[in-house]
C-alpha cells in the first residue's frame, strides 16, 4: 500500500509566502556578495532575500546586520519575509553566538549548510521559523527530511552543471537530477518545484511514494 506525505501548517506556510511574493523566487545566499542590503531590496521588489551568516566578519557585525534587515525588511512591508543562511557543522565556532541572534531577531526562514538541519530546529521552530536544509544526495535528503527540516534545496555540485552544459538553465527543474548521481532506485528529493505542477506530474512514482504527492522542494 502506498503511503503519501502531506504538507505540514508549516509547509503550507512557505507555500503560502511564495504565493504571496511578486514571483514564486528565492534570492540565494551567496558568499561574500549577500548582505542586509541585497535582502532589504528583495524585500522590496516582493521576493524572498537571503545572506549567509557567514559573510559578517564577526558576530558584532552580524548583529548589527539582522537588525538592520529585520528593521528595514519590515519597514517597506510588514508581511514582508527573510532568510539567513547558517552553517550548522559541528567544526564551526560561531554556531551558538549565531543562533542566539536568530532567537533574538527571528527570520522567517532559516536555511542551513554543511550540517544536519537537526541543530536548529527547536529554536527556529519554537518562534515559528521554517528551517530550509541544503542538501548535495539522495542519503542527506533523506536524512534531513527524517530531522524535520520544513523544505529540501537541492545544490547541484560543479561538475553535474559541467556534464550538463549550457543546456542546465533552460532544463525543466525534475530533468536536473540524471545519473549517474542517482539510481533509478534511489530517488533524491530532487529539483521539482511543487509551483510548477506539470513538472511534478512527470516525476516518477518512486519518488512520489517516497517524499509524497504534497512535496515542497526548492531548486537552486
Amino acid at each position: 500500500m502506498q503511503s503519501f506525505r502531506t504538507l505540514t501548517a508549516d509547509q503550507q506556510r512557505f507555500m503560502g509566502w511564495l504565493q504571496a511574493s511578486a514571483l514564486p523566487l528565492m534570492a540565494a545566499p551567496m558568499f561574500l556578495v549577500s548582505g542586509p542590503e541585497l535582502v532589504i531590496a528583495c524585500a522590496r521588489a516582493g521576493i524572498i532575500g537571503s545572506y549567509p551568516a557567514a559573510n559578517a566578519r564577526n558576530i558584532e557585525t552580524l548583529d548589527a546586520w539582522m537588525a538592520q534587515t529585520r528593521e528595514g525588511v519590515l519597514a517597506g512591508n510588514p508581511n514582508a519575509v527573510w532568510s539567513m543562511n547558517m552553517i550548522v557543522h559541528s567544526s564551526y565556532d560561531r554556531f551558538g553566538a549565531e543562533l542566539d541572534l536568530v532567537q533574538k531577531y527571528q527570520p522567517h526562514i532559516v536555511s542551513t549548510a554543511l550540517g544536519s538541519p537537526k541543530r536548529v530546529l527547536e529554536a527556529v521552530h519554537g518562534y515559528g521559523g521554517i528551517v530550509m536544509a541544503d542538501v548535495i544526495n539522495p542519503t542527506l535528503a533523506r536524512k534531513a527530511a527524517d530531522a524535520g527540516a520544513d523544505v529540501l534545496v537541492l545544490v547541484t555540485d560543479d561538475q553535474q552543471r559541467a556534464e550538463l552544459g549550457a543546456s542546465f538553465s533552460r532544463m525543466p527543474a525534475h530533468e536536473h537530477v540524471r545519473d549517474p548521481w542517482v539510481t533509478p532506485d534511489d530517488w533524491p528529493v530532487s529539483a521539482a518545484d511543487h509551483l510548477d505542477h506539470e513538472a511534478w506530474a512527470l516525476l516518477p512514482a518512486e519518488f512520489k511514494q517516497w517524499f509524497g504527492e504534497s512535496g515542497v522542494v526548492v531548486s537552486l
